[in-house]
């Protein structure tokens, strides 16, 4: 009997890999014809500064990176502050 038990669920445990590897494989092929869309760096950038040349400065900057996942968000942070640098650096340069 705990053979009889024991070749039933190694039967059960293979359909579900099977079942697991066809469904992986599906979404794989979804992947390929219709790649996610992940907004970019650049766009972004664009985006905050865009919103820093209204009037007003960057009071509503913020609202530019709100939806970005962490870590486009800090993408964004650096690239706001190494242009802000470079700005503070021609300026010290025309001086």
């Amino acid at each position: 009997m705990e053979d009889d038990r024991d070749e039933k669920k190694k039967v059960r445990r293979k359909g579900l890999r099977d079942r697991v590897k066809e469904r992986e494989a599906k979404e794989r092929e979804k992947e390929k014809e219709h790649p996610p869309a992940l907004p970019s760096v650049e766009m972004a950038v664009r985006q905050t500064s865009s919103l820093s040349n209204r009037l007003g400065g960057g009071a509503g900057a913020g609202e530019g990176i709100a939806g970005l996942t962490p870590e486009l968000r800090a993408k964004v942070e650096r690239e706001r502050r190494a242009r802000a640098a470079e700005a503070r650096l021609r300026a010290l340069g025309s001086k």
